[in-house]
């Protein structure tokens, strides 16, 4: 029986390597945690949801102001660990020190590894009910998560592919396999998510190896114009790859806006060139564009007006896929700006999302005027990728949807 000290340290490997599937596979919490009726292959996945489950059990009650130090605990391993961020950037996020940050993210850990090492009491004295399953639904708001914090990154297709190699490298030799790639003779770059890429790849090596022994796992990755496609196969396989065993796969993918397709040798993969989107803000804030910056990052370039003379000027050059338009300015009227960029042809298209403190009296005017939503100050990264992000999908700019240039 493992003691509580040994428990606490499997927890943090788990955390330190959460996106790493080949290592998390294997991993000895899987058995101290995971229910023994828990598929092989779901086993990384299954690990990882468990972990999940408990960074959720400790964040705090909505009716704690979001900010207040509650939150510490639960938005430090939420930012490092699921969302990927720096430490530095957790505490500029957070504003406290690094001495302040160690001391929050300790008493995190503590936290979990409690509520983790009670399941594993539990599961040494039940029948495992209740336990927690990988579910797809967990996996797509994991995957959402991370695109927030790092969607449109330029990722070099081959060094990915080169990378993911050698991290499943132990589990093919074991098998006795070899992974062979195939990649353009010039290099191919995606505009996506390297983190989700990388697990992409990962889980259809995965899944081949899982039923060749002794033989050859290919990748060839290919450029389609207008999208990327990956194609996983082998020659022999000991049992044929079937729709359900792609889920994992499948859902990575979707968060990607891509497609699978699987047949009884090989898994094809399909992702889209994604056109870096704009947004254009009014505000007289001149800390609104750092943060706005950070909590777009590159998905968005984000370019801003402190004034209406300004605003006209930008748009003159720029059509943006969405303008975000604070109501309460000095010398400005929102609400007159928005009755103008309505009237304006020009501009009359555009998507526009009015960012304020007031009420939902104010809100009714804003939609009654032309908004085409409003989003309450102040705003979370969440709150400001679900009011921007069906917007700027659905303005369809010809202009913007051919292949970036990288």
């Amino acid at each position: 029986m493992v003691c509580y000290d040994e428990f606490t340290k499997l927890v943090v490997d788990v955390l330190r390597h959460y996106y790493d599937l080949a290592h998390l596979q294997p991993h000895p919490l899987c058995e101290l945690v995971l229910p023994s009726s828990a598929p092989d292959d779901l086993r990384a996945q299954g690990i990882r949801e468990c972990v999940l489950t408990a960074i959720e059990a400790i964040k705090p009650e909505t009716t704690i102001p979001f900010g207040d130090p509650e939150w510490f605990p639960y938005l430090i391993l939420r930012r490092e660990y699921i969302e990927g961020c720096t430490r530095q950037e957790v505490c500029q996020e957070l504003s406290v020190s690094e001495r302040t940050f160690y001391r929050y993210h300790k008493d995190a850990i503590e936290s979990v590894c409690t509520i983790l090492w009670d399941r594993y009491q539990q599961q040494t004295s039940t029948t495992h009910t209740g336990d927690v399953q990988p579910t797809a639904v967990g996996l797509h708001d994991e995957a959402m998560r991370v695109m927030a914090r790092s969607w449109g990154q330029r990722v070099d297709v081959a060094l990915t592919i080169a990378d993911v190699q050698g991290t499943v490298e132990p589990l093919l030799t074991a098998r006795g396999n070899a992974l062979q790639s195939s990649v353009p003779g010039v290099p191919l770059y995606a505009s996506t998510v390297e983190t989700i890429l990388r697990q992409i790849i990962v889980n259809c090596i995965l899944l081949l190896n899982a039923r060749v022994i002794n033989g050859t796992i290919s990748v060839i990755a290919q450029d389609r114009k207008d999208r990327m496609e990956l194609a996983f196969g082998a020659d022999h396989v000991s049992h044929p790859l079937q729709d359900e065993d792609s889920k994992t796969v499948r859902t990575l993918a979707e968060a990607l806006l891509g497609h699978v397709v699987v047949q009884p040798t090989e898994i094809t993969v399909s992702l889209p060139f994604v056109a870096r989107r704009s947004l254009l803000v009014l505000d007289d804030d001149q800390d609104i564009l750092p943060l706005l910056q950070r909590y777009l990052g590159a998905e968005y370039a984000v370019l801003q007006a402190v004034d209406v003379s300004q605003l006209i000027e930008l748009l003159e050059s720029e059509v943006p896929d969405v303008i975000l338009l604070d109501i309460l300015m000095p010398h400005v009227d929102g609400w007159q700006v928005l009755q103008r960029l309505r009237n304006r042809r020009e501009t009359r298209h555009i998507p526009i999302v009015v960012c304020s403190i007031l009420g939902d009296q104010n809100a009714d005017l804003a939609m009654a005027l032309g908004a085409s939503a409003v989003l309450p100050k102040p705003f979370s990264q969440e709150d400001l990728l679900a009011a921007i992000r069906p917007l700027s999908a659905s303005v369809g700019n010809p202009a913007k949807a051919s292949r970036p240039m990288c």
